[in-house]
């Protein structure tokens, strides 16, 4: 059984690492953004799931409170965007993170002329993102499925 003090601490060192992680994922975001030599295709991919890692971080302050109070925050509207949010980042990062072993298999399976071009990687981050969506909005209109509460 833990207490409310205990309770606290949890809290704090995951608002912490919250602050920490979201500024490293803004930073290399910003440093991809500025500096041209690091625009490569391969690097789209990278960008991509530090884009999805962002979103994920963005329902850490919901997942705090829903923890600590152990109810769910606003009610079913924020539980949808909560799922919501945790769908795109968790299929988006994981298709992406498919994506990346696939350019890494090419680079080396070929390396003289596997190197993935910009319009590939392009077409390759958007069918991630094509990917995501129905297992997003589907549950999220009630279409196929529903939402749960996890936990």
């Amino acid at each position: 059984h833990i207490n409310r003090r205990q309770w606290h601490c949890c809290v704090d060192i995951f608002n912490v690492s919250w602050w920490i992680f979201e500024a490293f994922e803004v930073v290399k975001l910003w440093i991809f953004c500025s500096t041209k030599n690091l625009r490569t295709p391969s690097n789209l991919f990278i960008l991509n799931l530090a884009i999805c890692d962002l979103c994920m971080m963005l329902e850490m302050p919901m997942l705090l409170y829903n923890s600590f109070f152990q109810r769910m925050m606003g009610g079913e509207t924020a539980c949808n965007v909560y799922a919501i949010l945790g769908s795109i980042s968790g299929i988006g990062g994981a298709a992406t993170n498919a994506v990346i072993a696939y350019d890494r298999y090419k680079c080396i399976s070929s390396p003289i002329d596997g190197r993935i071009k910009t319009g590939k990687a392009i077409l390759l981050i958007a069918i991630t993102w094509f990917w995501s969506m129905p297992f997003t909005i589907f549950p999220a209109m009630k279409i196929w499925g529903r939402y749960v509460p996890e936990g």
